[in-house]
């Protein structure tokens, strides 16, 4: 999470987004669908299914509702036509029922 400026005399801390390994002069970003929330951050952490990473890399947003995302994502997907995922973060998206039917909204 630290990487050794260009005079050798301090170490810093890594931009949120960006991480470092033991003895690095610079940081790297995390991979797409994972992200660094914080400054000084070792490891990357993988965004769960129903969230996806921002351009960033700082933080793992929700898929609005009617979206839904597989683990370690950089979008959401629409539902297919007659399912639904009513509620934001939502990981799979919950076929209608017989006598119902979902809108395109």
């Amino acid at each position: 999470g630290k990487y050794s400026d260009e005079t050798g005399q301090s170490c810093l801390d890594c931009a949120a987004g960006t991480i470092s390994e033991a003895q690095s002069t610079e940081c790297t970003a995390c991979e797409p669908g994972s992200v660094a929330s914080l400054p000084g951050s070792s490891a990357c952490r993988t965004c769960v299914p129903g969230k996806y990473s921002d351009e960033t890399g700082q933080s793992c947003l929700d898929c609005a509702a009617g979206t839904i995302s597989e683990a370690q994502s950089t979008e959401c997907t629409a539902c297919e036509p007659g399912s639904v995922a009513s509620l934001p973060g939502s990981s799979a998206c919950r076929t209608c029922v017989p006598g119902k039917y979902s809108d395109e909204t």
